[in-house]
């Protein structure tokens, strides 16, 4: 044993055994109970003996074992190990510091101590060390550390979020703690509960998260003891609900463990602080007491901080009020004293906006009528709100009259959810509101906004009851000396006003300088004045003055039915109408209100003029934001206006009594220009020039219906400023049904504004609007029950039509319509007359012409003279009617032949129906004709066809050709064009049928001609009494005549009395309609065995020919027989090649007279068509024929039996001959053979038979 310094205990050698035994039961005692670890080890450090607590911490651990590296620190172990090597080998005692770890883990810091125990000889035998746990003194002086640290950070802060971002951030530093959280309550009340939550010593602002930490701290103080701190260790062990507040708020932050420490002052709890962390922790005594004690001096902090700001506070606000009340004491102006409270409210207070409202006559519609703002927050200056807006419980508490307090709009449960996004659109999310009341009833109110979460102090509410207080008495000192300001500038303006238009004649000058003036003087954005139609119940707009930021609504026009019931209702009975704010107004409908918005109206006041029981004009004044108007103006617009209706009468009078002088020498200056007018054209232009510049409008027009009286079509047109509908369209039942039963019963129709007219839909608006018609009158002609024209005036602008311009239009449309009948008759019968003279000129022309082409384009070129056209052309049907193919064509002087093709389709299905009618197809304008579309109006734009007549020919129902007339410019073709067109097209189709039928019979006759001359075979025809008509020189040479000793005779006269009676029998069988034929010997005739074949034909038709017939050869097939007959006897092959050369004779002589017709037939055919594409056709036929008569040749040679001969021959050709026989044989068996044959090759003295023999021998046996 050895004491502290290491020294043996002195005598302990003299003890005996008793007294070690004692020795030893005193050191376990002690060691037993030595505040740490105690142990013994052998002279290499080996565990001997260890106290208790050494095997509390480290049984089953490596040190168990000897071995330091499982409980000692990685970082500390080296030195620890090097320590003790170093102990050992010099026997030194040491002690070191190191961080250790038990069973639990957890690394604890120690001193660490060893000495060595010697003998007697001084040697080791053992050693003691003990191991003693510093954590406890570690925590006591960290704890001091962070108290000390907080006192010195936080002894200068005043703002309460700063001193706890102190603390927030010490925790962090010092125990490593992510999240600070700090609740306190306005004594003790939980409704005040509010919360300062800081992550990693930064402070939190999330309204969302505050509002939970608040309901968690509510509920932890209503579930757990008030005054005894909570700490968790790992809250997923509680079982808590997901939707309990404080577990919600432990997952929104990500918390697992906390230590919640409750301040209670006087016996109540006021705040609470928590600690924690995200991730399970076991909290050490020494924690919890630093939290306790924190609590504690962070509530002293705060107090003390907000003694010193409530102070300083106190002082700033009584310095802002008497500097305040000195500057608003001078003021006079309501506006002023308003702008200045709220501009120096704003500043003081540090929010975003102050603002003044006052309310209407119900006390529920506020219009903010003062307003003083910082930039980085919009305006609501203008703007109305209702109090049914603002939520239940802002209504109730301002209807109090109670001052209206909110920190966050957005987590206070007092606003309803429905409400709050009303506030944030308009930067509102925190605000106190002081309402006024008089006579039971909110009037005003002074109102302080800011655009973030803000608590509101209670000296900052005092400040705004004191400043609101002495605003309204300041405002009631200022408006009464206003209101008398005002009642002496209005009666100034009224006399200044009077004495204006005292001299005015003119009801426009009248209500332009009283609308004008008026605006002006109330600081109006627009002034109307309005009069009704004959129902009292359609406005139309007739004077205005507006300011430039409006647009203007002159010439519109609206019905009673879509101001609003309450407008309605007040206006019919006179009442005079004031709105503050249509938005705001319970009264005005949602539909109404949109359309007062629309004309940028928010406020008016209108004065009704009823005479009679009803409504006949009002006058307005408007204001495009919303405006309180006061008593004042509304007395001052009464005595307006009803001095302005006392001088428009008067000048109306004087006006109308004008207005018909004027309108009375118009009328009879017109009818004398017009008088003198022969054209119908003049006559309408000059009357709707007249008409346009006498009404002032923007158009006037003048149009025509079709046949049936449905389509409109604008003939004549003058316009000012608008887009020209010349040539447009109009069809009865496109406008409305109103309209469409004015015109037809021939009524007068009148429209003051097409826009809001109930007689109008919106369709046709629409399309009134498209073409700058807003007003119109239209009179119409109605002759036998049908609408033939119209004469219609329009104007861009709304307007109210006199009765005077009415009559005048009724006077003028009477007038107008005799001149032009005149006018009319008399262009018709001059039009008549010179289409009589051009149909006369065109017969003489084409009456000595016969060719059908030369015809056509003489008519052509005529017509389109005639009519002063682009295009004139003439198209045959071809493929069955379903295609056109233009033969000739005249274009603007130009004659040619185009056999331009085109399917009848691409006229597009209505065009195409049209021309299928048979029926004229008169087009006069292919942009607005409404059988023109996308499938056709293409083609005739690419050919620049504008306007079109066209005259189908019909055949059975079927066309056959069409006459076309075409302008390159849209043309009304008038009746007496399409009258000559069509007689036109009659009379040249019946010459061109004629001329194409002696054309097609002097070609058959040439042909047929052409045929007998040239036929290799006797030809002939006979007339039904047997005689000969014609006869080719092939039967005259058979009959061994002249063809003129033939033609005219019959059969006895030719023929000997056998061969006639033959002849004869054949002709009647012919003439029975049989085709018949028979073999004839003719020897008699020419004196040897010639026979013939001869075929009769019956011949149908208006000709002389009845019959005909062919007369073809057989004499050599005959000769060919007997001498086939003759060699029979031969050998047997000689036999077969006699069979084979009569077959291939009689085949040959069979085919070879038809070849001969087919080259006959061909080189007549190349003849008459030299130089063209079908010679080229007949000359391939001709070669055709003749390598066929060669190969006939060729059989006939070869079965030709003669005595062999030598004569010069040709060995080429032979060969050539052979080749021609053998090619389509060796073809068909699949056998190519070539052709070299050397040129120029001498004549041979040869048998031709037999060499021709020898080359298909080797041909075939190749």
């Amino acid at each position: 044993m050895h004491d502290r310094t290491g020294e043996p205990f002195a005598g302990l050698e003299s003890l005996d055994a008793l007294t070690l035994r004692e020795s030893e039961e005193q050191f376990r005692h002690l060691a037993e109970n030595i505040p740490g670890l105690c142990w013994v080890g052998d002279d290499k450090g080996r565990l001997i003996w260890a106290n208790q607590q050494w095997h509390d911490m480290f049984d089953g651990t490596s040190a168990e074992r000897g071995d330091a590296s499982g409980v000692v620190h990685p970082e500390d172990l080296p030195v620890a190990l090097a320590l003790w090597d170093r102990m050992r080998s010099e026997g030194e005692t040491a002690a070191v510091h190191l961080r250790m770890r038990g069973r639990d883990g957890a690394y604890r810091p120690y001193l660490s101590k060893a000495v060595p125990i010697r003998d007697a000889q001084g040697a080791i035998s053992r050693w003691c060390g003990v191991q003693i746990d510093l954590s406890e003194r570690r925590a006591h002086d960290r704890r001091q550390a962070v108290l000390r640290a907080f006192h010195d950070q936080s002894r200068d802060q005043s703002e309460p979020a700063a001193i706890l971002t102190v603390l927030a951030k010490l925790l962090v530093e010092h125990m490593g703690i992510p999240h600070f959280l700090y609740g306190e309550t306005v004594d003790g009340d939980p409704a005040t509960l509010d919360a300062f939550h800081a992550a990693y010593g930064v402070q939190q602002n999330n309204p969302a998260s505050r509002f939970s930490l608040i309901h968690a701290f509510g509920s932890l103080a209503e579930r757990y003891s008030r005054s005894e701190s909570r700490v968790v260790s790992d809250n997923t062990t509680l079982g808590r609900d997901a939707d309990d507040p404080v577990q919600r708020a432990a997952d929104l932050m990500g918390v697992r463990s906390s230590i919640n420490v409750p301040i209670v002052k006087e016996g109540r709890p006021v705040a609470m602080i928590a600690v924690l962390d995200t991730v399970a922790r076991h909290w050490t005594e020494d924690e919890i007491e630093l939290a306790e004690e924190l609590a504690e001096r962070v509530w002293a902090a705060l107090a003390r901080a907000r003694a010193e700001a409530a102070l300083q506070e106190r002082e700033r606000h009584q310095a802002f009020v008497i500097d305040w009340s000195d500057r608003v004491r001078g003021e006079t102006s309501p506006q002023a004293i308003m702008a200045q409270t709220l501009e120096w409210l704003g500043r003081h207070l540090g929010i975003t906006r102050a603002t003044y409202s006052e309310s209407d006559a119900s006390g529920r519609i506020f219009s903010i009528l003062g307003e003083w703002r910082d930039e980085q927050v919009m305006s609501i200056a203008g703007t109305s709100f209702s109090l049914d807006d603002v939520g239940e419980t802002v209504e109730r508490e301002w209807i109090a009259g109670t001052i209206v307090r909110y920190d966050d709009v957005a987590s206070d449960p007092r606003v309803e959810p429905d409400y709050v996004p009303a506030y944030l659109d308009t930067q509102i999310r925190a605000f106190v509101s002081v309402p006024l009341i008089e006579n039971g009833r909110v009037r005003s109110a002074l109102s302080v906004q800011h655009r973030e979460a803000r608590h509101w102090r209670d000296s900052e509410i005092q400040l705004l009851r004191d400043i609101a207080e002495r605003t309204w008495v300041s405002l009631e000192r200022a408006r009464a000396q206003a209101e008398l300001a005002e009642r002496e500038r209005h009666q100034a303006f009224l006399i200044d006003w009077s004495d204006r238009i005292r001299g005015e004649a003119s009801p426009e000058a009248i209500m332009g300088v009283t609308l004008e003036w008026l605006g002006n003087h109330l600081g109006a954005t627009r002034t109307t004045y309005a009069e009704c139609d004959t129902t009292g119940r359609r406005f139309t707009v007739t004077g205005e003055w507006r300011d430039y930021a409006v647009s203007s609504i002159r010439g519109n026009s609206f019905f009673l039915e879509n101001v609003g019931a309450a407008v309605d209702r007040d206006w019919t009975v006179g009442e005079v109408i004031r709105f503050d704010d249509v938005i705001r107004d319970g009264r005005l409908e949602q539909e109404a209100t949109e359309r007062y918005l629309g004309a940028q109206i928010a406020a008016f006041v209108s004065v009704p003029l009823v005479q009679g029981g009803a409504m006949r004009s009002a006058l307005s004044i408007q204001q495009s934001e919303p405006r309180v108007w006061r008593e004042g103006e509304i007395q001052l617009m009464r005595d307006i206006a009803e001095r302005t209706w006392v001088a428009l009468e008067r000048a109306r009078v004087q006006t109308a009594l004008q207005e018909r002088e004027r309108n009375q020498a118009f009328l009879i200056a017109w009818s004398d220009k017009v008088r003198r007018e022969t054209s119908p054209q003049a006559i309408i232009a000059t009357t709707l020039e007249w008409l346009g510049q006498h009404l002032g409008i923007t158009r006037a027009t003048y149009s025509e219906s079709d046949a049936e009286g449905r389509v409109f079509t604008v003939r004549g047109e003058w316009r000012n400023g608008v887009t020209s509908n010349l040539g447009s369209q109009v069809t009865l039942g496109s406008i409305s049904a109103s309209v469409d039963k004015e015109w037809v019963s021939g009524d007068l129709v009148c429209y003051d504004d097409v826009i809001g007219d109930p007689r109008v839909n919106e369709a046709a608006a629409k399309r009134y609007r498209e073409t700058s018609i807003r007003a119109f009158i239209s009179v119409p002609l109605v002759q036998d029950g049908q609408m033939r024209s119209i004469l219609s005036v329009h104007d861009r602008n709304p307007r109210q039509w006199q009765a005077s311009e009415l009559q005048l239009m009724r006077d003028i449309a009477e007038r107008a319509w005799v001149t032009l009948e005149r006018a009319q008759a008399e262009a018709a019968l001059q039009e008549r007359e010179r289409n009589q003279a051009f149909l006369i000129g065109w017969s003489d022309r084409i009456r000595a012409r016969t060719n059908a082409r030369e015809i056509l384009g003489e008519t052509l070129a005529a017509l389109g003279e005639h009519l002063g056209v682009m295009r004139t052309n003439f198209a045959e049907t071809t493929k069955g009617g379903q295609e056109l193919c233009v033969l000739q064509e005249w274009t603007e002087g130009v004659l040619s032949a185009t056999y331009e093709r085109y399917p009848l389709a691409v006229l597009g299905q209505r065009l195409a129906a049209a021309h299928s009618s048979g029926l004229p197809v008169r087009v006069d304008d292919t942009a607005s004709d409404p059988r023109f579309d996308e499938t056709n109006k293409p083609l005739f734009d690419s050919l620049n066809i504008h306007a079109v007549l066209t005259l189908p020919m019909m055949r059975v129902g079927e066309i056959v050709g069409v006459l076309s007339v075409q302008s390159n410019t849209p043309r009304r073709w008038t009746d007496g064009e399409v009258d000559l067109v069509r007689d036109l097209a009659d009379r040249t189709l019946a010459v061109l049928e004629r001329a194409h039928s002696e054309e097609r019979l002097a070609e058959s006759e040439a042909q047929l001609s052409a045929f007998l001359e040239n036929a290799p075979v006797a030809m002939h025809l006979k007339d039904g009494d047997g005689r000969y008509v014609r006869v080719n020189p092939e039967f005259a040479r058979g009959v061994g005549r002249m063809r003129e000793e033939v033609q005219g005779a019959n059969a006895d006269e030719v023929f000997p009395p056998r061969i006639a009676a033959e002849v004869k029998r054949l002709e009647a069988l012919a003439l029975a309609g049989e085709v018949a034929s028979a073999e004839v010997a003719i020897g008699e005739i020419l004196g040897d065995d010639s026979h013939v074949l001869s075929m009769v034909f019956p011949i149908t038709g208006a000709g002389v020919a009845r019959t005909g017939g062919f007369t073809l050869d057989l004499t050599e097939r005959k000769r060919a027989e007997a001498a086939l007959a003759r060699s029979r006897e031969t050998l047997y092959q000689t036999e077969k090649l006699s069979a084979l050369g009569s077959l291939l004779a009689g085949v040959s002589h069979e085919l070879n007279n038809p070849l001969s017709i087919v080259v006959a037939q061909a080189v007549m055919m190349e003849r008459q068509s030299q130089g063209g594409e079908l010679a080229e056709r007949a000359q391939k036929i001709r070669k055709a024929a003749d390598r066929c008569a060669r190969i006939v040749q060729t059989f006939l040679a070869m079965a030709r039996q003669k005595r062999p001969e030598r004569e010069p021959v040709d060995l080429n050709a032979v060969a050539m001959a052979a080749y021609d026989l053998a090619e389509y044989g060796l073809r068909t068996d699949g056998i190519a053979a070539t052709r070299e044959l050397a040129p120029s090759l001498p004549t041979i003295s040869a048998d031709s038979d037999q060499l021709h023999q020898i080359i298909i021998n080797l041909l075939v046996n190749a």
